[in-house]
Formats: structure tokens, C-alpha cells, sequence
């Protein structure tokens, strides 16, 4: 009861500290000070809980991604700060678990429960200290769902309905003057939500369906290897065999001529006269075809090294052709890669360019752990478990890098033949690069030839208006920067 209590009170802190954090304000330093403040108190919650390495790497990784949102400030980073710290919590909660993906799912089930799981406590508190609030209990229990479904009616009417909208915030205007602050309904769902949040974060979880998948799966791999003595019968076993043979024979055969035609048209010759939306197709062909390419080898080569097949004895030929596929994807990704630098250097830095050699980082990545799940029998767990972590961490590493900057200075170099896509650096690039064009705008008369005068106007515009109302709570480098050179352009 005692431990309850003091959950309840670091709930209610935890609550407290989130809408004073994050109501009305940007992502900044408070995203450093509530992610530190959580990491704390689960700490203090379980100090004889031994710390599991998926815990540890998904902690420290929560760390970074939220002092990289007070230096970068992008939208990259801000996800995968999400994306981590919402995994950290999944495996704070079972610490068994080592697949990413478990953790991920098993915060958010335990989101989607918090509202039950907060409701089942508080009503449960007084269950047993009196047998006259039975009945209470009970009708509370039945209103629960009529109450979230008006509830969920009456935020829809209030967003959508202009007239509604006005008379409730009236009303909650009302309440506000008469308890003697202002409240408003956004405000209160504000705080529920920050409330179920980091309830979910410190309440413990009792849904073991990813633990007991986890643990099947460890069984049923013992069982397995316990089990290769080819107790299937050698023709059937042949007849899957010399199927497989077939088909990768046939496969390295398409694949081969693919490679041949990219390697004599595109390694060894300029692409540079292509237009920009044939560049693109090129491209997007290309790593679409890679994308299922890469699924397709994963998929197939788990099937047919699977179980007793991968103890066959004359299964050298196999392998042989599995490994010249995997490497046959490996030229394909370097066609792809080619495409892209080309592309990218007639056309300029854009953010799926950038996707797309991200990508193909973790394809490399991905034939490498092909190839290892072939020579050492491994399972397709092992193919999740290793890619899954190993895309987290190329995350957590490019969330270091600005890419709006990054983008904004690349296409801003002038080149032969390159016009600079004006529109795309001011309209669809973040205001992270604002600072760029105000200094442009004192170095480079010709800008008002490009009449982008009043894009960068309206930029500021915008830029403005979001830091409007926001405290040192939203403070971050990015922004920080923009500010210095606009007050200096200002005052000149």
C-alpha cells in the first residue's frame, strides 16, 4: 500500500510536470528536462531491477535524441526521440525482452490499457473499506464507456463546429473565472493525456503476450537444433532440395542480367542528361525494385534454409548459389546508389534523396546478416532481432546531423547548369535554415532577380508566429541562431 501511495504521488508529480512542460510550448529543453525526469523516477521505482543492454542502449539513446532536439531542433530527430523513448519504456517494463520490436509494441498495448488500468485502481482503493460504496462502484464502472464516447463526440463537435466551439469555451471560461484560473477543454484533455503518458511510463505492465512469444521462440530453437537429425524422409527432403536449386538458379539468372545492363548503362556512363523527371523515375524504379528485391531474398533464403535443410549434407551447391544471390543484391545496391549521387548532383540534396542512401545503408546491413543466417544456420528471428537494432542505431546517428542545414547549404553552392530550386530550400525545407537566407540577403543582391524577397518575408512570418507565446521551455540552438541573425538583420 505504502509503495502504491508513492507511485500514485510520482504519477500525479509526473502529470503535473508534463502539462507544465509542454502545454503551449514547442519541443526544446523540455523535452531534455521531462525525459531526464522520467529516466529518474524509474530508477527510484525499481533500484534492485538489474539493468537488461536493450534498457541500457535504449535509455542512453533516449538521452541523445532529446539533447539533439535542443541543438537540432528537426523533425528527424523529434521522431526518433519518440521512437526510443517510447521502446525504452517497453523494455523497462519486461526487461527479458530483446527483440525492438517487442518493446516498441509492448508500450503501446500498455498506452491503449493505462485509461482501464488507471480506472480499475482508483475505483478499486475504496472497494474494501466500506460495503456501501459497492453500489457507487459498480455505476461508475457502467458510465465509464457512455462517458468516453461523449466525450469523444464532444471534442469532434468542438473541433469541427465554429458556433460549438465558441459556447464551450465559454462555458469552460466560466468554470475557469469562477475557480479563479483559466482552464479550457483542450487544457484538461491536455492533461489527461500527459496523465495516461506517463502513467504508461511508471505503472507496471502485466501483459505477457511478446514475453511468452519471446520465450516460444527460444523453445521452439532448441527443440530445432535438438531435432536435425533428418528424421524427415531423404526423398522428400531431396525433392525440396533440388526445388530450391531451380529457383536460384533461375533467380541469379534474372538478377544477373539486371546487374548487367546497370553496370554497362549506368556505372560506366554520364546520366547528366537525363531530365530531372526521368532522373527521378530512374531512381524511384530502382529502389522500389530493391525494396522488394531485398524482402523477396529475406523471405525466400528463410524458407528454404529452414529446419532440416539446413542440415541436408549435400546442400554446398545451395549455399553457393544463396551467397552469389546476396552478393548479386549487393551490385544491385550499389546501381542504386550510383542513380542517387548522380541524381543528386544534377537536381541537388532533397530529404527522400536522403532516405534513400539511408536505406540503402541498412540493405547493406541486411545482406551482411543474410549471408551470416545461411553460413551459420541462423533463424529469421535473428534477421529482426540484428536489423531492427541495427536501423535504431543508424537512427540515433543521423538524428546528429541537421539535415535541413545540411540540404540548404548543398543546394545554395552554385554549379554549371544548376538552377537553384528556390522554392523547395523556402516552402518545403524547414525555417531550421532561415538563418541562411538572412545572411544571404545582406551578401547577395542578386536574390531580387529570383523575386524571392517575399518567400523570405513570409518566411520570417511564420517563424515568428511559431515562437510567439513559447518560453524558455521551447529554447533550442536552432532556433537560437535564427533569432541572433534576425535581430541583427533587424537592427541594421
Amino acid at each position: 500500500m505504502k509503495n502504491q501511495k508513492l507511485e500514485n504521488g510520482l504519477i500525479l508529480f509526473a502529470s503535473i510536470l508534463f502539462y507544465s512542460c509542454f502545454w503551449g510550448e514547442g519541443m526544446g529543453l523540455n523535452v531534455l528536462i521531462f525525459s531526464f525526469s522520467m529516466i529518474g523516477i524509474l530508477l527510484f521505482l525499481n533500484p534492485q531491477k538489474k539493468l537488461k543492454i536493450p534498457v541500457i542502449i535504449t535509455g542512453l539513446g533516449t538521452l541523445i535524441t532529446a539533447v539533439l532536439v535542443v541543438w537540432n531542433n528537426s523533425l528527424f530527430s523529434k521522431v526518433i526521440h519518440l521512437l526510443s523513448f517510447t521502446t525504452m519504456v517497453g523494455f523497462a517494463k519486461q526487461s527479458e525482452l530483446k527483440l525492438f520490436f517487442y518493446g516498441f509494441f509492448l508500450s503501446v498495448v500498455h498506452f491503449l490499457r493505462t485509461p482501464y488500468l488507471l480506472l480499475y485502481r482508483f475505483l478499486n482503493e475504496g472497494e474494501g473499506s466500506t460495503y456501501r460504496l459497492a453500489p457507487v462502484l459498480r455505476s461508475l464502472r457502467l458510465s465509464v464507456l457512455p462517458v468516453l464516447v461523449v466525450l469523444l463526440f464532444y471534442g469532434l463537435y468542438s473541433f469541427s463546429n465554429a458556433r460549438f466551439r465558441a459556447v464551450s469555451n465559454n462555458f469552460w471560461d466560466g468554470i475557469g473565472n469562477w475557480l479563479a484560473f483559466d482552464i479550457s477543454f483542450w487544457q484538461v484533455a491536455f492533461y489527461l493525456i500527459g496523465l495516461i503518458l506517463v502513467s504508461t511510463i511508471l505503472l507496471k505492465s502485466d501483459f505477457n503476450f511478446f514475453r511468452n512469444a519471446q520465450i516460444l521462440h527460444k523453445v521452439n530453437l532448441e527443440r530445432r537444433r535438438r531435432a536435425h537429425s533428418l528424421s524427415k524422409s531423404m526423398i522428400a527432403l531431396k525433392s525440396v532440395f533440388q526445388s530450391g536449386l531451380g529457383l536460384l538458379y533461375a533467380l541469379n539468372a534474372l538478377l544477373f542480367i539486371v546487374n548487367f545492363l546497370d553496370i554497362r548503362y549506368v556505372w560506366f556512363s554520364g546520366q547528366y542528361e537525363l531530365s530531372p523527371v526521368e532522373f527521378s523515375s530512374m531512381v524511384h524504379d530502382g529502389t522500389n525494385m530493391l525494396i522488394v528485391a531485398l524482402l523477396l531474398a529475406m523471405v525466400v533464403i528463410s524458407i528454404l534454409f529452414n529446419r532440416n535443410l539446413n542440415f541436408y549434407p549435400r546442400n554446398n551447391a545451395l549455399k553457393i548459389l544463396a551467397y552469389l544471390w546476396i552478393a548479386q543484391n549487393a551490385i544491385l545496391a550499389i546501381s542504386v546508389v550510383i542513380k542517387n549521387w548522380q541524381y543528386i548532383e544534377a537536381n541537388g540534396l532533397a530529404y527522400k534523396r536522403i532516405g534513400v542512401l539511408i536505406f540503402l545503408a541498412l540493405v547493406f546491413f541486411g545482406l551482411i546478416t543474410l549471408f551470416w543466417k545461411v553460413k551459420e544456420k541462423r533463424t529469421f528471428y535473428y534477421l529482426l532481432h540484428r536489423n531492427t537494432w541495427a536501423a535504431y542505431a543508424l537512427f540515433v546517428f543521423c538524428a546528429f546531423i541537421n539535415w535541413d542545414i545540411i540540404i540548404t547549404k548543398h543546394n545554395l553552392q552554385p554549379k554549371e547548369g544548376y538552377v537553384i530550386d528556390y522554392n523547395f530550400l523556402l516552402y518545403d525545407v524547414s525555417d531550421k535554415n532561415l538563418y541562411l537566407f538572412l545572411e544571404q540577403e545582406k551578401t547577395n543582391p542578386d536574390l531580387d532577380l529570383y523575386n524571392i524577397q517575399t518567400a523570405i518575408k513570409y518566411k520570417k512570418q511564420g517563424y515568428l508566429a511559431r515562437k510567439a507565446g513559447t518560453s524558455w521551455l521551447s529554447w533550442n540552438y536552432a532556433d537560437h541562431k535564427n533569432s541572433q541573425v534576425f535581430i541583427e538583420s533587424t537592427a541594421e
